[in-house]
């Protein structure tokens, strides 16, 4: 994967763990009636050890919608970050701006009706 970083340049890494949408269905989220588009009224909401944040839609990364594989990444470049905590990782971003550093904290929101 890479990522044009603003201060760097082009930053190549390889990263292994899982989906994000696979870690967060294991907290078996209740999205509603059942109707697969009342998903597209939730999002996510991730905070890195840094303070930075970033939400997703939870249409992004739905199999029935956009299905991007954002992953949980608990390995770069083949070496585990035990240490550093997992990172959240968009691919298809072509600026690393939405990869989260040591995941501090995810939370699944809906959006009220109006």
């Amino acid at each position: 994967m890479a990522f044009n970083c603003r201060k760097s340049g082009v930053r190549r890494h390889r990263f292994g763990g899982p989906l994000l949408r696979e870690v967060i269905a294991l907290a078996e989220p209740v999205f509603g009636t059942g109707d697969r588009r009342d998903r597209v009224r939730f999002m996510i909401s991730l905070r890195g050890g840094d303070g930075h944040r970033v939400v997703l839609s939870w249409a992004e990364v739905d199999p029935e919608f956009g299905n991007q594989p954002v992953l949980l990444g608990v390995s770069r470049d083949g070496f585990a970050l035990d240490s550093e905590g997992p990172q959240v990782v968009v691919p298809g971003d072509v600026c690393g701006a939405r990869k989260i550093s040591r995941v501090r904290m995810l939370q699944v929101l809906g959006v009220p009706d109006a």
